[in-house]
């Protein structure tokens, strides 16, 4: 085995451990999204349907509100204003029927 084919396994290695290590930590945070129900609020929801050619394609989007006291009123002096105010206390699910 030459010394190229010994540095590309090495090389191998270390990426295969790196996204092991990367894919670990995405998963922890990944469970760090407050998903308890405490944390949302339902606001609203609504049914629609798409009909193309006699074909519906139906969904049903529900728009729910963060529950913390930062997001009882707007915040507009946040870095990137209203607008990361709004995404960081409202979320919309869609779900296709």
């Amino acid at each position: 085995m030459n010394l190229s084919m010994t540095k590309r396994r090495s090389i191998r290695a270390i990426a295969s451990t790196s996204m092991t290590a990367l894919l670990a930590v995405g998963i922890l945070f990944a469970g760090a999204v407050p998903a308890q129900a405490a944390d949302w609020k339902k606001v609203s929801s609504r049914n629609y349907c798409y009909v193309v050619s006699g074909w519906n394609d139906c969904y049903t989007e529900t728009t729910y509100r963060r529950t913390s006291a930062f997001c009882e009123k707007p915040a507009g002096n946040l870095t990137g204003g209203l607008a990361a105010w709004y995404s960081y206390c409202y979320k919309t699910v869609t779900v296709r029927k």
